[in-house]
């Protein structure tokens, strides 16, 4: 599949668990460290609105601040700077630059995307887990970005964003894919304060 259909995936699965977030829900703990379902929806809204800022040489530090104001409708936030992302991406010439994140700093265009994907991929799985949801991804999606990211998981593990897990031998894709950024297959709500580090606390 072509990257921003993978994109798009990623964004079909987060905001369907979104969607399904309850008013009691959003300040459920996750398997993030310190984080609740409000902290996560609010970190991928910021990161898929700073794309466009991001690729056209900005820090999107104007955009941060009015992505952050989610509170009023988070579902509307996600679909419009998911689909402004996407939009961002798709323009002629959009991956062939470089980008200076403030974070990571100067990576490829392309690598940006990526980020994206697993962003919204892996903190669907989160938000679903948190609060109850069904918590299986999109297989399609799951194999393409499990091949497209296995082959950096030194890399992966040694960003220090992530405390990686042995996936046992049997594991599915999913399974896989969410040790390879630090997720227990097994979390649970109540069993949160003895979760591993999985969480991102910058981008992806």
């Amino acid at each position: 599949m072509e990257l921003n259909d993978l994109l798009e995936l990623a964004h079909v699965e987060f905001q369907a668990r979104v969607a399904a977030v309850s008013s009691l829900d959003w300040e459920r703990p996750t398997p993030c460290t310190d984080w609740t379902v409000h902290n996560i929806v609010g970190h991928v809204a910021v990161g898929d609105a700073m794309v466009r800022p991001w690729l056209s040489g900005k820090d999107g530090s104007d955009v941060r601040e009015l992505a952050s104001g989610i509170d009023s409708d988070p579902l509307a936030a996600c679909r419009r700077w998911a689909s402004d992302a996407r939009a961002a991406f798709d323009e002629p010439g959009a991956l062939d630059g470089v980008v200076a994140h403030p974070i990571v700093g100067e990576m490829p265009a392309l690598q940006l995307l990526v980020f994206r994907i697993v962003d919204n991929a892996v903190h669907a799985w989160d938000v679903a887990i948190a609060t109850g949801q069904d918590d299986q991804l999109d297989p399609q999606l799951v194999a393409s970005l499990y091949e497209l990211v296995e082959p950096f998981a030194e890399m992966i593990e040694s960003s220090g964003q992530f405390d990686p897990r042995e996936a046992p031998e049997n594991a599915t894709a999913q399974e896989k894919l969410l040790a390879l950024f630090g997720r227990d297959p097994d979390w649970a709500p109540a069993a949160s304060a003895h979760a591993p580090k999985p969480a991102t606390t910058e981008e992806t």
